[in-house]
């Protein structure tokens, strides 16, 4: 499946089959309107929907701006977060942040149908905060995560640190399921320079797993003991880069995933890789593919990847 002038920059699905990529598009007209084809000036966010047959659910525009992560819940709606410009209709009532002076960072809520459940900005003007990372709790409720100017992030009362200066900081937050509340929000560490949260997991028990990178020399290391299980580590720093378990080279991680012992991996550029030891051995996918990497929850067989323009998947585990 071809994208057209754009990129396929997200994908991810739900537990009933369906598939959702997200990316960027310059193009106009079907699928992403009615008005005839033609091509914009500016990229504008997309989202679609495509259901366990192969078939288009739902294609829209969101606005120009620029997506960087997405989830589904277990009943079948998707979040979307990122970047987007102001636009009369982007927030719903009673959001928590309906106004915003420009590039904006956002979240919004999209129901199985394709219908916005709520939209809302968040934090300070003119893209002092970016949304990276995007999770689902078992009720439904969205956890982001993402790097900002210090001030300009909403925190809550109970935020692990406080904000100290005009600096660049790491920072979690919860919202409620509608989307109104700004139910907890904290940073991830005093001053930070470069702390960048890109990979978000909720376990078995419910706890949330943050993963990402940090420049910061204070940044706070708690019960760092040396591990007796290895497989409890999934990539370790060698240098620059980092390393994953078995030898093989991960570079930067933009998507992981587990269901049961299988760890799917998709990489920015050195390629995708699948565990099925919980980490301690790695297969890499074959063929020059790389970007977010998600496998259908009931049958991993099935793997979905994207490339630049392309949406690819395979129904034999990535061999062909």
């Amino acid at each position: 499946m071809r994208f057209g002038d754009g990129d396929a920059r997200l994908v991810t699905s739900d537990l009933r089959g369906n598939t959702f990529v997200a990316g960027s598009t310059l193009s106009d007209g079907a699928p992403f309107s009615e008005e005839p084809s033609g091509v914009r000036s500016s990229p504008q966010i997309y989202l679609m929907k495509i259901d366990a047959g192969g078939q288009l659910v739902y294609s829209k525009v969101l606005g120009f701006g620029t997506v960087w992560a997405m989830a589904a819940d277990g009943a079948g709606n998707v979040f979307v977060s990122g970047v987007v410009d102001e636009a009369p209709g982007f927030t719903t009532p009673g959001a928590y942040q309906m106004d915003a002076p420009g590039f904006q960072a956002f979240l919004a809520k999209f129901s199985p149908t394709g219908e916005k459940l709520f939209g809302t900005y968040f934090g300070g003007p003119r893209g002092e905060v970016q949304l990276y990372s995007l999770a689902v709790d078992a009720d439904g409720k969205p956890v982001f995560c993402g790097s900002g100017v210090e001030s300009s992030i909403p925190l809550t009362a109970g935020s692990l640190f406080r904000p100290a200066a005009q600096r660049f900081a790491g920072f979690c937050a919860q919202m409620s399921e509608d989307g109104s509340q700004l139910l907890f929000s904290t940073l991830l560490g005093k001053t930070n320079d470069t702390t960048i949260p890109r990979g978000l997991a909720f376990d078995a028990n419910g706890e949330l797993l943050i993963a990402g990178s940090t420049a910061a020399t204070d940044f706070p290391i708690v019960n760092s003991a040396p591990f007796t299980d290895t497989r409890r580590t999934l990539v370790g720093p060698m240098g620059g880069s980092s390393r994953a378990l078995g030898g093989s080279e991960f570079g930067t991680i933009v998507s992981i995933q587990r269901i049961g012992q299988e760890v799917f991996v998709g990489t920015r550029d050195s390629g995708n890789w699948v565990s099925s030891d919980r980490g301690d051995t790695w297969r890499r996918l074959p063929g020059p593919w790389f970007g977010a990497l998600v496998a259908h929850p009931l049958n991993t067989r099935f793997l979905c990847t994207t490339s630049a323009t392309q949406l690819f998947c395979s129904t034999d585990g990535g061999t062909t």
